[in-house]
């Protein structure tokens, strides 16, 4: 038997669904929970993305998965326990609701496999993450000729680069355990709070999958091997080409944020922005 209080169960349920980016128009995968005598694995995955919620703790020995849908069925705010019970191919759900006993059941199957977890991870800054979830905003999910929905990192001058065609974004300063350069598929876990407050992260490649590593959770997206990302260098001019250069105070960038949302166009997504330098700054966004 398995015990969590509701909280722990709707923080895990959260951690997974931002992971995979799980909606109601994508399968939910199944959860496995690994229990050991030293800690709780509660893991799940998509073809692209894997993630592993970890707690320490001693635990007899068990492993079964049950549907995504019966975290939700159990999920609380309160600290009221939780009681798993794996029984020939159920798993029962028991737990009190305002003392009321309540108590479900759904079918066991068989436990995920989960990616290796490669030897050399290393520390990476936490800057990492916004840096990320920046490029994931700047990715074309809907793009089927090039891996515009992918986020490429470069080892050799630790660059994290992504486009969608229309815009791009490059970001460089980071160390990669690796030289060459990859593709992966975004995810929500780079805004979660789970990875955002971790005292450190710690990143690392293997054959088929790059991993992030944060306190007790763990993140694997796959490398996308087969997957073409446009030369986006070609079209990003050499530093000291500009015939112009704007620097903006943190005062005036704080201004047009949010100056920018109350303009014609602001709600249409990635719409064309004009930055007039004649003796003034002025910036327009154009509705199409």
């Amino acid at each position: 038997m398995i015990q969590l209080t509701r909280k722990h169960i709707r923080a895990i349920r959260t951690t997974i669904r931002q992971s995979l980016g799980i909606t109601n128009a994508l399968k939910a995968p199944t959860i496995t929970f690994r229990a050991t005598l030293s800690d709780l694995r509660i893991q799940a995955a998509t073809d692209k993305t894997a993630i592993e919620c970890r707690l320490p703790g001693n635990y007899q020995p068990e492993c079964f998965a049950i549907p995504y849908e019966a975290l939700g069925a159990v999920e609380g705010k309160q600290d009221d326990l939780v009681s798993l019970t794996k029984r020939d191919d159920i798993v029962i759900l028991q737990w009190l609701d305002s003392g009321i006993p309540q108590s479900v059941q759904y079918p066991a199957s068989d436990a995920m496999e989960m990616p290796p977890i490669p030897d050399n991870l290393v520390t990476i800054d936490p800057r990492f993450l916004s840096a990320m979830a920046e490029a994931v905003a700047t990715t074309d999910q809907e793009s089927t000729r090039y891996a515009l929905n992918c986020i490429r990192l470069r080892g050799r001058d630790g660059q994290i680069a992504a486009t969608d065609s229309a815009q791009a974004l490059i970001q460089t300063g980071f160390s990669f355990p690796w030289d060459d350069e990859i593709l992966v598929t975004g995810s929500g876990a780079f805004t979660s709070q789970d990875f955002t407050t971790a005292d450190e992260l710690r990143i690392g490649r293997s054959a088929d999958w790059v991993t992030l590593q944060a306190n007790s959770r763990t993140l694997h997206l796959r490398i996308e091997k087969e997957r073409r990302f446009p030369n986006i260098d070609l079209q990003i001019p050499a530093n000291g080409s500009a015939t112009t250069t704007l620097s903006l105070s943190e005062d005036d960038i704080d201004f047009l944020l949010t100056s920018a949302k109350r303009l014609p166009g602001a709600s249409e997504h990635n719409a064309p922005v004009t930055v007039d330098l004649n003796g003034v700054v002025a910036l327009s966004l154009i509705h199409i």
